[in-house]
């Protein structure tokens, strides 16, 4: 009995060593060094993204660029990840091992082309003691190939004339360039790079369907993969299912298993995991439009967040949740910090102790603009306790500028955050116009807010009747 028990503890101990070594094994300590001299005395994170359709960020390790210009980053990963370097509003991406270390250069922002340091930008990372089998290296190596491939033929794509062959000879090209290479992340990554650029090239949607979605897997950790499914399954969710079904599902508050089903009218949705996916996303980007509750959709993705098929499913509805959640009355207005049409920097605490109606536009918007040519007016009535601040999405902040000289009886603040950007995520804006209105506090005090076309002249009249007394 004794001797039973002692072998049955030292067996236990065996087991236990194992596990504890496969444990570190496969969350192994990476370390990412190096320079960042124009960083000095700056804080300087290493982020992941949790899911590529909120783009929720996680901080993995944060430090200081030294005096000196130099800095150290460790972290514990279980598989190659996408790690993006963040430093005063510039950004780096890195594919990062587990367990290796990285020597880098973290190089300047462009302040010829962003003269206004508040917008986020994409710089060069250099990587020391690196090899041609690297995945960095082999990424770099086929972006290069990838941008001359653009470069000579965009004009084709941007005039929809284009024809498959040269596609066609452009991915046999590639294939034969990295015959050999077996590293998983970077020929996916290759892959769905190409997907996407068949889908700006208008393949038919069924093409794309066979090559790249049907009996494939889901890559969730995989940027292009998710790039590529954020196109193809549009956020326009009429093209997916029969519009009025959607909305009065939504509308009649049904429970998310009765709710997915209207989905499975998309003859490409024909994998469980993948409809529930569409059917979470499309919630998602529903939220804050006119025709739905949206206490209906915050409910149908918390059932989700728990009753999702999948991990990353549930975990991407959390994230969903909890970035709408954000936006409840009464939170913080998410803070932001862009450029004027003088490329002059605003901020959200510019405003501090003024109300704040935030209109998101574009100039290729009709809407837009019929709702701002009423905005004068209120101005008039109501500019002396509440600020009228337009932030533009289009593109090209000198579209908006051009729009502005045409345009001089638009005289309150504009401000540029471009198509991609994290303000534009941060309030949720996949439709334009979307309206918010802050109060003296940086609390979200309507959110969404009425058009200058609705009820919000109701809203201003209680604000000048509260501030008078």
């Amino acid at each position: 009995m004794i001797f039973v028990k002692a072998n049955s503890k030292v067996i236990c101990f065996f087991l236990f060593t194992i596990f504890y070594f496969l444990f570190l094994v496969s969350f192994a300590q990476t370390t990412i060094k190096g320079e960042a001299k124009s960083y000095k005395t700056k804080e300087i994170s290493a982020v992941v993204y949790e899911d590529y359709i909120t783009n929720t960020e996680k901080i993995l390790n944060t430090s200081t660029v030294n005096d000196s210009g130099y800095f150290q980053l460790q972290f514990n990963l279980d598989k190659i990840t996408n790690v993006v370097l963040k430093s005063e509003n510039a950004k780096a991406d890195l594919f990062v091992e587990p367990g290796k270390t990285y020597d880098v250069i973290l190089f300047p922002k462009d302040t010829i082309r962003y003269i206004n340091n508040s917008i986020e930008q994409q710089v060069e990372l250099g990587i020391l003691k690196t090899d041609s089998n690297d995945i960095n290296t082999l990424i770099a190596d086929f972006n290069r190939t990838f941008d001359v491939f653009w470069e000579n033929n965009y004009q084709f794509f941007v005039a929809n004339k284009y024809t498959y062959d040269k596609v066609d000879s452009f991915k046999i090209a590639v294939k034969k360039n990295y015959v050999g290479i077996t590293n998983s992340t970077f020929l996916n990554y290759v892959k769905y790079k190409i997907a996407s650029l068949e889908e700006t090239a208008s393949r038919s949607r069924k093409g794309l369907f066979e090559d790249y979605i049907n009996g494939k897997s889901i890559l969730y950790d995989n940027s292009e993969y998710m790039s590529f499914f954020n196109k193809f399954f549009t956020p326009d969710i009429s093209s997916l299912m029969p519009k009025d079904d959607y909305i009065n599902k939504i509308n009649q508050a049904v429970p998310f298993k009765e709710f997915i089903k209207v989905f499975k009218s998309d003859k490409f949705l024909v994998n469980d995991t993948l409809l529930e996916l569409v059917a979470i996303k499309a919630l998602y980007h529903s939220y804050n439009y006119p025709l739905y509750k949206n206490d209906n959709i915050l409910y149908l993705l918390k059932t989700a967040s728990k009753e999702g098929m999948t991990a990353d499913n549930r975990k991407i509805a959390e994230n969903m949740v909890r970035k709408i959640s954000r936006l409840n009355i009464g939170s913080p207005a998410p803070y932001f910090e862009l450029a004027d049409k003088n490329d002059k920097s605003i901020s959200l605490k510019n405003f501090k102790g003024k109300y704040v109606y935030l209109d998101f536009w574009a100039t290729w918007c009709g809407p837009c603009q019929a709702e701002m040519k009423i905005i004068p007016e209120l101005k008039k009535e109501y500019g002396s306790k509440i600020e009228f601040v337009s932030i533009s999405i289009d593109d090209d902040a000198e579209v908006m500028k051009q729009f502005l000289k045409k345009n001089p009886q638009y005289n309150w603040i504009f401000l540029y955050t471009g198509s991609k950007s994290k303000t534009k995520e941060d309030y949720m804006v996949y439709s334009v116009p979307t309206y918010y209105l802050i109060d003296p506090y940086g609390n979200l005090l309507q959110s969404p807010a009425d058009r200058p076309s609705g009820n919000i002249e109701k809203v201003f009249d209680g604000i000048m009747k509260k501030t008078k007394k």
